[in-house]
């Protein structure tokens, strides 16, 4: 009899940027509970947390942006987040331009070990991120009011 993972749904929910989320992954058959680890297929930002069989935080610079900032030197700066932007040396706000990618998903395998550490069962989840441009209008509103 094969088990049952939890959530049996492969799809994470979908959100927007900054909005906070927490997944626990399990895997059970009829015999045992099996030890899950989570594993990003991809680059996460710093704001995700993953924790064994949990992944939680928030996604923020989902998507390529270009901002353009002079700083107290008098030099160009261009970065592709908001959090890059180096707020000590900020002088002026120049340009933002936003990205006009629709969503992005990320992807996760979930592994399921037995006591032997022999991998039972592994299923791949994934978490879609829609941008919805807010957080990107609150970031430039924020950083020219800096200056």
């Amino acid at each position: 009899m094969a088990g049952t993972w939890s959530p049996s749904d492969s799809e994470l929910g979908v959100i927007n940027e900054l909005v906070t989320f927490s997944h626990t992954v399990t895997y059970a058959d009829e015999f045992a509970t099996y030890a899950v680890t989570i594993v990003p297929t991809e680059t996460n930002p710093n704001t995700i947390s993953i924790n064994g069989d949990t992944i939680s935080g928030y996604y923020t610079d989902s998507f390529p942006m270009t901002i353009q900032y002079l700083n107290k030197s008098e030099d160009y700066i261009t970065v592709t987040g908001f959090s890059q932007i180096d707020e000590t040396a900020l002088d002026q706000m120049i340009s933002y331009k936003a990205s006009t990618n629709l969503s992005k998903v990320f992807t996760y395998n979930a592994i399921a070990k037995n006591e032997q550490g022999v991998v039972v069962e592994q299923k791949t989840y994934t978490k879609t991120v829609e941008n919805d441009w807010t957080s990107g209008r609150d970031s430039l509103v924020y950083y020219v009011g800096k200056t």
